[in-house]
This record gives structure tokens, sequence and C-alpha cells, in this order.
């Protein structure tokens, strides 16, 4: 169970201060007067439909976002649905683009992605990559086509984002085509696109205008009329640039001499940009060069903010709404950069380029009129509930007492979503160091920032400071309110150097904390001392003291049962199941995980996926296989991957590798553990990836690949030193079963020595029954049979009450003969009789390095390569050539080339005659 420091106690905001969906992103812009028509690009974009994906690539002012809304609008009455989405550097954050995906989708789809949207929000949502084969699935449900369009993409940084594109892409629906702007090449596998000729390509040389264009364009959307000669010398100077073609429009339109104009408007230099600009600045009315400067600071206007940033001090607020929406409508009508984001008009925005001249132009004008700016509409903001844009312009005002007092308020609950966790940190270096160590509320509220992120020494550091701060007491002794909230800090700064420690698992320093925490948080702070609770739990479970942890998550589970918070109860029931487990009460684990999903609003908590993971590796050592692969289907694939838990996911995928193999599907073993392994390669995290390494390490002991499995062994076995001690006991249990698979008896049992004492010293007799069986094998394999026989026996006592099963069957056909002996051996003989009913079944272990199953032997004179090998698997699921087309995205006509060389190979005619030849030679 993973907890992270998510919120301290403040006073509530209304839901719309909240960060949300911001509804204009996924408008298509409006069309503008004069619109020229470009027929033979969007001839292109009309051919552009037979593939996947359409790149609109070229520098600013190209026309990009206007080509595809052109051609969007038309494409609607056409059949086709358009999902728009116009992305913000803010969406670089994996969690909020996979939000605004969804958004966009869902008004083709409006009941897309319904269990992914709340679950993002969770404490540690997955990567991308874990949503979208679940969200890919239900866009091949959908009837219809559309278009999905996602406009400047090259405000995207986040390696993440780009990942998932990269899957979504290499998994795109049939009935979705991809539309893509930017500014420079997205990290997309664009040759491969190419090459199979799923890629259209507009770039620089598509886009720009033509003469014809050029002409239509000043003519009738700009309202000037050049001769042929002036056409040619302004294309010239322009290259076909179309923002450069209106910026010059715009600063002819009162130019007597347009023949002098044309004349200085000359060269390539890098000032021409600068040159247009300020040229249409110097010729605009004052009151619009100054509305236009004042408002510059914004990145979405609208009427009353304007009026309360450029209006006049003093002024009739009405009257000032109403003068700021006259300029507003004015600008568009003057083709002054200003696009309209809704039907109605109330907000617009300038065009970028615009908008940072405008700004350099006041900052180098007004500097400190720019602060002042900031900090007024930092001010608008904050009163009409748009909290997150309120600290933006606070901090670029350098309003930092505002910016600090909303931070405040808002980090509990902008710390609880990590999609926003980044953004917290970001505000948080804004600030200034000195005001952040001076404050105890912002220094712990940094410090947990920091510890969510996983930065913890950064985190420690504030702790200190804000703990020292804290030393001196109350800011008011003499007024309780100021001493409630003192003593409620100086908790929750204790509730973080509980998880700090226990993370880094000092859990001599975690009781303490924890003890210190728990005795100045008041009754009512539930969750906080909850919490605290499972810190401690954990802290405790890497000491070795089993039962003192098991208390700490009873008292937690009590608590919050008491208070009605359903989401720390369900989390203690599963935290106190996995400790039952490890104590080998198997039943008393089961009630737990009946327990929670019991609790009334369960289904609504996105961790509920713990519970059918947990509950299916129970389900799994009993040996009831089927219910245990639903179980485990259901949380791994439902439940688990929206709670982003990426270790629990790994986790229970690993454990349907084995109920598949126990069930004798192998190809559907080889699936969940190649799903978690891809979790796994997600992250760099041991705890992630480690349970994926000891799957594949009993999957290759199940195969009989010995020498695989020692190849892979040592590298598992130096992993383990990252993870704390109590979390590599599976590892070390595997890494046991490989060197009894190799032979190397002696250090085997050393290590079971090692482990056996352990876990007595813990009360973790679950791992004893594990250790005693592995023994049996291995005092069998020195030829030990009277101490195998007596080890087997001490497995069997406690196994048999709580309904162990596969850990025995696991054991394969070595540990037949030693079952048959203890049965002659009182009450534990009666359970091996029961369990030697079941054999033969179970993944086994290898009596030695020798007894590695020989691997089947094809003799085809030319091996399948990898690709045909992926068609010949589909073939035999009963695929149709277009079917294994879209699944593997690739041509039809590509599928028909490996199918011709599949048959040719097989010496085969058609494709039962292929599957019948495949499966004589086991190729299925």
């Amino acid at each position: 169970m993973q907890y992270g420091i998510v919120g301290y106690t403040y006073p509530q905001m209304s839901s719309a201060m909240l960060p949300d969906i911001v509804g204009t992103k996924l408008f298509i812009p409006r069309a503008r007067p004069g619109l020229v028509s470009r027929d033979r690009l969007t001839r292109r974009l009309d051919a552009s439909l037979v593939g996947s994906v359409t790149l609109v690539s070229a520098p600013a002012g190209f026309g990009k976002t206007t080509l595809l809304a052109g051609w969007l609008r038309a494409r609607q009455s056409g059949g086709y649905a358009v999902a728009w989405l116009s992305l913000e550097q803010g969406d670089s954050d994996p969690a909020r683009f996979l939000r605004y995906l969804v958004a966009a989708l869902r008004t083709w789809a409006p009941d897309l992605g319904a269990g992914i949207l709340p679950l993002l929000d969770s404490p540690q949502p997955p990567p991308p990559t874990v949503l979208l084969p679940g969200l890919v699935n239900e866009l091949l449900a959908q009837p219809g086509n559309c278009i999905l369009v996602l406009d400047d993409y090259h405000v995207i940084e986040n390696p993440a984002v780009h990942e998932a594109l990269i899957f979504l892409v290499d998994h795109l629906p049939p009935q979705l085509h991809l539309a893509i702007t930017s500014r420079e090449d997205p990290p997309l596998p664009l040759a491969r696109l190419r090459a199979r000729g799923q890629l259209c390509e507009l770039r620089v040389a598509d886009l720009r205008f033509t003469h014809e264009e050029a002409a239509a364009f000043l003519l009738d959307g700009m309202g000037i009329d050049l001769s042929p000669e002036q056409l040619a010398a302004l294309e010239s100077r322009t290259e076909g640039w179309i923002a450069g073609l209106q910026l010059a429009a715009l600063s002819m339109r009162d130019e007597a001499d347009i023949e002098g104009f044309i004349a200085a408007f000359t060269g390539r230099n890098r000032y021409i940009l600068d040159y247009l600009l300020q040229e249409v600045l110097d010729r605009l009315p004052p009151d619009t060069r100054r509305f236009l400067l004042d408002t510059s600071v914004l990145d979405r206007l609208s009427a009353p903010l304007c009026a309360v940033l450029a209006g006049e001090p003093g002024g009739d607020p009405t009257q000032a709404v109403q003068r700021a929406q006259a300029m507003l409508d004015y600008l568009e009508r003057a083709n002054l950069f200003l696009t309209p984001l809704d039907a109605e008009r109330r907000w617009y925005r300038y065009h970028q380029l615009f908008a940072d001249l405008l700004r350099a132009h006041l900052t180098a004008e007004d500097p400190e009129r720019l602060r002042m700016l900031h900090s007024g509409a930092a001010a608008w903001l904050e009163a009409n509930s748009m909290v997150m844009e309120a600290i933006e312009h606070a901090l670029a005002g350098r309003d930092f007492e505002r910016a600090a007092r909303l931070v405040a308020w808002t980090f509990g609950q902008m710390a609880a979503v990590p999609r926003e966790l980044r953004t917290v940190l970001r505000w948080f270096e804004q600030l200034p160091t000195d005001m952040i160590r001076a404050r105890p509320d912002l220094a712990v509220d940094n410090a947990g920032a920091f510890i969510a992120a996983g930065r913890l020494d950064e985190g420690e550091q504030l702790l200190r400071v804000a703990e020292q701060a804290l030393e001196a007491g109350p800011a008011n002794p003499d007024d309780e309110r100021s001493r409630a909230e003192h003593r409620t800090l100086v908790g929750i700064a204790a509730a973080g150097a509980t998880l700090l420690a226990s993370r880094r698992g000092d859990a001599a320093r975690a009781v303490a904390a924890s003890q210190r925490a728990l005795a100045h948080l008041s009754a009512d702070d539930t969750s906080w001392r909850a919490a605290t609770l499972t810190y401690l739990a954990d802290a405790y479970l890497s000491a070795g003291a089993t039962e003192a942890a098991r208390e700490a998550l009873v008292e937690a589970e009590k608590m919050c049962r008491e208070s009605g918070d359903e989401l720390y109860t369900m989390l203690a029931l599963n935290s106190l199941a996995t400790i039952h487990i490890a104590q080998g009460q198997l039943s008393m684990a089961v009630a737990g995980y009946e327990q929670a999903l019991q609790l009334p609003k369960v289904h609504a908590l996105p961790h509920l996926g713990l519970v059918y993971v947990g509950l299916g590796q129970v389900l799994t050592e009993r040996n009831e296989l089927d219910r245990a692969a639903d179980t485990l289907v259901r949380g791994v694939t439902a439940l688990a991957p929206m709670s982003g838990l990426n270790t629990n996911i790994v986790t229970g995928y690993a454990e349907l590798a084995r109920v598949r193999r126990a069930q004798g599907d192998m190809d559907a073993a080889l699936t969940a553990l190649r799903q978690a392994e891809e979790i796994a390669a997600s992250t760099q995290r041991p705890s992630v990836s480690l349970p994926a390494e000891w799957a594949r390490l009993r999957h290759c002991l199940a195969v009989g690949d010995v020498e695989s499995a020692g190849l892979l062994v040592d590298q598992a076995y130096a992993n383990l030193e990252k993870m704390s001690p109590h979390r590599r006991e599976p590892g070390l249990l595997t890494i046991v079963r490989v060197r009894l698979a190799q032979g190397r008896t002696d250090e085997a049992l050393a290590m079971l020595e090692a482990l056996r004492e352990r876990a007595e010293r813990a009360e973790r007799k679950g791992i004893l029954i594990e250790v005693n069986v592995l023994q049996a094998l291995a005092l069998q394999q020195k030829g030990d049979g009277t101490r195998a026989v007596q080890a087997l026996l001490e497995a069997l006592g406690p196994a048999e009450p709580e309904g162990y099963v596969r850990v025995f069957l696991d054991g394969g056909e070595p540990l037949r003969p030693l079952l048959a002996e203890a049965q002659k051996h009182g009450a534990a003989g009666r359970y091996a009789r029961t369990l030697l009913a079941h054999f033969p079944l179970g993944d086994g272990v290898p009596h030695a390095a020798p007894a590695a199953l020989p691997r089947p032997v094809h003799p085809l004179a030319e091996p399948l390569t990898t690709r045909e090998r992926d068609v010949l698997r589909l073939l035999a699921s009963g695929l149709s050539g277009p079917e294994i087309a879209n699944a593997l995205i690739m041509t039809q006509n590509t599928v028909k080339t490996h199918l011709k060389n599949l048959y040719g190979k097989l010496g085969a005619h058609g494709r039962d005659e292929a599957l019948k030849r495949a499966r004589e030679l086991d190729l299925l």
C-alpha cells in the first residue's frame, strides 16, 4: 500500500475554484470573414483520411489551425465527427493531457472513458500507456468516424505524453483519424508511418500562400488591392508567410505610398517581425494601443477582466465593461489578432506572436505597470474563483503575499491530485525562499510536495526548517484559534516526518514521529491520523515487527470506519489483509477483503483494484483458479490500472500469469507476463520492476528454461538490495527456486535458513510454509529423505486449516514422493493425501539444471520471422486478413505478403493447411 503526503487542513473552497476542463479548448476556431479558399490543400486533407495520421508542421503564422478548422467545418457536414483539442503548456502533465483527450473525444462519444476521468485524480494516477489500452478498446466500439485534432502540439514537452501519443498512433482504431498541428515535428515514428502509407504531411512549402491565394487574402480579407508587381515584391519579402502578409497589410492600410512602403520592406533579416508589429502599434489610435498593451498580460480575455486592467480608475464599472466589450468587438472586426474562444464571445485570446510582442513592448515601456497589471488580474481572478490563474498572475506580478496565501489555500486539494503536483512545485519554486523558510505553513506544504514527488532530501530539509520554527510556539499564544492551528500544523509536520522515515525504512524515527503526530492531531483530523498510522505500519513491517504493524492498521481501520471515511477504511482493510497473508491467516485475509467489498460506496473508490488483486492472490493459493482469474482480471484490467498503483498492477498481472499456467493456458500466461513487464518498463522504481522480474524467473522455471533463469537471476538478486527487507521475501524465494533448479542446493539451503530466521522473528507464518516446502525439496536433492519429509510436515500442519494448495503444487513432480511419504504421518499426512489428489498440476521446479525441458525443434528450411509468427498467431485466433492488418497496424497488402511467405515456409496452400502444419510443428 502506498500513500503520499497529500494535503493539509485549510478552509474549504467552492468546487468552481478547483481545476477543471476549460470547455473553450474543445471548440473548433471560428471562421473569419474573407477566409481564403485553399482547395489544393483541402483535397490533400480529404485524401489523407485513407491513412491514420495527418501532420501539419510549420513555424508560427503559416495558417495551420485555420486550414484544419476550415477543412473540418466542411467535413462535419460530410458525415465525419470532429474532436478538437487546443493544447497549452500545462497539458504536458500526462494525467491532464489524458483528461482533456477524453473530454475532446466525448464531444463525439459522450460516454467514452467514464471509468478513466474520475480516477485520473487518484493519489497516484497510472501512466497513460496503462490507461490507453482500455480507451482504445472503447473507441473500437464506437459507430461512425471521427477526426481527432491535437492543435499546437509543440507546447507538449513531457516524454510521458509523447509515449502516450506514440501508443495511440500505434493502436489507432480504424474509425479514428488523428490530425496534429505543430511548430516542430512531434517525436512520433514518422518514418514508419510514411513507409506504411499511413501519414499525410503538410509543411512550410505546402502552406505558403500561392500568388493567387496571397492576392485573394489581401483583397478579400484585408481590403488591399495591389498591382501584380507590388504583390510579387511583397510575396518575395514574406516568402508566402501568411502572418507576415497580414502584418504588412495592417501596416499598409493607411499608407499613401504603397510602392515606397513595399520598397522599404526589404530583406530577410531577423528584425522584420519587430518592424511590422511596431508599425501596427504605432499606427493605431492611442486608446486602442493602450488597451492592447494593458490586456496583453492575459492568456484569456473577457470584457469584465479587461475593464479592470484597461478601464479608467474610479469610473463607472458597468460602463467600463461595456467599453471593454466594444473594444474587443472592434479588435475582432479589424483582424487585430483576436480570436473568440466561445460562441457567446465572452472569452478571447490574442495570437501568440502578437501577444508576445505586446508584452515585450509593455516591459520595455513601463515594467512597473506590467507588475501592477499582473497584480490587478490576480485580484480579479481570485474574486471570480479562478485561483490557479490568479496564482500565476500574482507570481508574475511579484505579489508574493497574495500568491503565498492562495498556494496555501489550494495546496491540500491540489497536492491530492498528482497531475497538479508539478504545478504546485513550480509555484513553490517561484516564491521567495526566505518567505517559505520564514512561514512554517508554507515550509510544511513545500516539504509535502517534495515528499510526494520523491524528493526526500529536499523534503527532509524543509521539514526541519518548519519544525524549528514551530518550536517557538503559536503566533498568538493568547488566542485559542492560533493555538489550535499551531497544534495541527505540528501534527501534520510530524505526519510528514513519519512518511519520510517510513520510505527510508527507518522504523525508529517513524515510531517517534508518529507518536508526535498523534499527540498533536485532534480527533477530528481522521484522515491525517489514519495516514500517520499507515505510514507507521509500513515502517514496522520494514523492521520485521509484523504484529505491531497489524495493531497500527487495526486502529486506523476502526478510526476511519467510525468517521465514515470509506477510502481510508478500505485501504486499511486491504493492508490488514496483506499482513494476514504474511502471517499465514488466509481466512482472515479473505474476511478483510470481503469487508472492504461490502463498504456502501466502495465501487466508486479508485483503489478498489487493490482489493481484487489481493483477493485474487489468496484464491490462487487455495487453487480456486477460475475464480482467481476472474478476480485478478477485474482488478488489473478495470480498476487497478486506473489507481496508479503500478506495483500492485504488476503484481496482479504476475499472479494472473501463474494462474494461467496452472490452467494449462501458456499463451495467456505469456500475455499476462508481458503486460506486467510493459508496465514495469515504464518506471525505474524497483518496487514496480522487481515483481515482473520474479514473474519472468518463475515462468522460465515452469517451462524448463533453467538457462534463461540463470542468466536473469543475478540481476534480480542485485536489485533486491533496493527494496525494504519485508518486500524482498517473494524475490528471495523465487531465487531459491532458481538455485534448486540449477542444482546449487547448499546455496539454496543457506538462503532458506536466513529467510526462516527472519520469518520466525517477524511471525510471518505464511512465509514459513513456503520456506519449509522449498527446504523439503532441497533436502531431497541432497539425499536426506528423512529431514525432507520432516520439513514438509512442518509446512503441512499450518497449511491445512487455511487451505494452502498452490505452494505445494508449484513444487511439481519432485514433491510427489515426499507427499506420498508424508501421508503416513498422522493428521498432517491426511492433508498430504488431499494434495496428492491434485497432481499432476502446477508449474513445477526442475530437479536441477539437466532437468530442463527440451525445446521443440521445428524442421523448417527457413525459420519464421517475428512478424510472421505474429500473423500466424492471429490467423489461428480466427481473424480475417483486414482484422490482422488492423491488429498489427499494417496495410492489407503487407499482411498478404506475410501470409504468402508463411504459406511458402510451411509448404501449405491455404489457412487450414497452414494451421494444421503449424500445430504439427508446435509453432502455436
